[in-house]
């Protein structure tokens, strides 16, 4: 049996005890209790096949104009995005939801201003709080337990592109692939 990591925190002992129900619907016993302290999860799937694809900081029209997308580059699998959350001058944690293999989710400051520009057919999570800074900052997806997945840090200073700094145009990764 499992417990599921958003449930545990690294380095916490904990007991556990199981019963269970057979088809007639009679109980077992329960059983001995068994401890154990939890380690820290495994998150390598995600740091491999999880990354921010595309991030737009200083967006004309101001900053609910804002968004960041996320791409599973996984051919095969999909990721559960639920644990998943977005820190930084942004904070977002993710509803229950999957991201298929090959696929994108965006993240706008401001969901109808989003739409208003961009339609109603991009696949769309939620609205984060905050702002991304427009002269640069340090973008962090994490894992519960602050098990930290993946950090972008930009800033509208070389090397970066500066087309991207205002001008209605947004930082793309240039290539994905493996990080």
């Amino acid at each position: 049996m499992r417990v599921p990591t958003i449930y545990l925190r690294t380095g916490h002992t904990y007991r556990a005890r199981v019963r269970h129900r057979d088809s007639l619907g009679r109980w077992s016993h329960w059983s001995a209790p068994v401890q154990f302290v939890s380690g820290s999860p495994d998150v390598s799937f995600y740091q491999q096949n999880l990354v921010v694809s595309e991030l737009m900081y200083k967006p004309n029209g101001g900053s609910d104009y804002e968004f960041i997308e996320l791409r599973n580059l996984s051919t095969t699998n999909t990721l559960d995005l639920t644990p998943i959350t977005i820190s930084g001058g942004v904070d977002y944690a993710f509803p229950s939801m999957s991201l298929a293999a090959g696929t994108r989710v965006i993240v706008p400051k401001n969901l109808a201003v989003f739409q208003s520009r961009y339609g109603t057919a991009l696949p769309v999570a939620g609205s984060y709080k905050g702002n991304l800074g427009n002269g640069g900052e340090t973008v962090r997806l994490y894992f519960p337990n602050d098990t930290l997945l993946r950090t972008l840090t930009y800033t509208d200073l070389a090397p970066w592109p500066a087309t991207a700094d205002g001008t209605g145009r947004s930082l793309v990764l240039k290539q994905i692939g493996r990080a």
